[in-house]
């Protein structure tokens, strides 16, 4: 299960990554992404949040007795990111359409439930995903690739709460 939701995550990243590019082509960096570009990337994004939990169900399921917790934990959080990110995302798509609102417009209480799944949850999970997969006999390279991901999660948080980044308040973002 690990190599095929982590196989699945690259394929899915990957392939946001060109939506993103595509939709940085025809808009440029001042302006945000528009539809149907925006809505190719809020479906794949639809299709990310499954992946990560069954990721975090195989770390939990591969984390020795004595590391377990911190396996369930990771579980446990990233299936509150998935919940929330997949409904900010499915409203956007539907109901967002209909009465002509974005995620990605700041200030937006869509967008900061975002910030929250994806800056706190996700960040929370990979925190306790870390330790769940380190110990007697495994390579630390794991461990080293989720704290990696925390680092970069938490200057987004920075980001959010100071404004001490690249962006102002009256600019959008592309969020995963």
């Amino acid at each position: 299960m690990v190599f095929f939701s982590s196989l699945g995550l690259v394929i899915v990243g990957m392939t946001y990554a060109i939506v993103v590019g595509f939709g940085i082509a025809q808009v440029g960096l001042d302006k945000p992404i528009i539809d149907p570009t925006l809505a190719v990337m809020e479906a794949i994004t639809l299709v990310s949040a499954p992946l990560i939990v069954i990721l975090l169900a195989a770390v939990s399921g591969l984390a020795s007795p004595e590391r377990k917790v911190f396996g369930v934990l990771a579980l446990t959080f990233g299936a509150i990111m998935a919940g929330l990110t997949s409904a900010v995302h499915f409203v956007t798509l539907t109901a967002g359409r209909q009465m002509n609102f974005t995620t990605l417009d700041w200030p937006s209480t869509l967008y900061s439930v975002e910030l929250l799944a994806w800056d706190v949850f996700l960040g929370l999970a990979l925190v306790f995903a870390a330790p769940a997969v380190t110990g007697r006999g495994q390579a630390p390279v794991p461990a080293g690739l989720f704290l990696q991901r925390v680092f970069f999660v938490c200057l987004a948080l920075l980001d959010q709460w100071w404004g001490i980044w690249l962006f102002s308040e009256s600019e959008s973002l592309v969020m995963v």
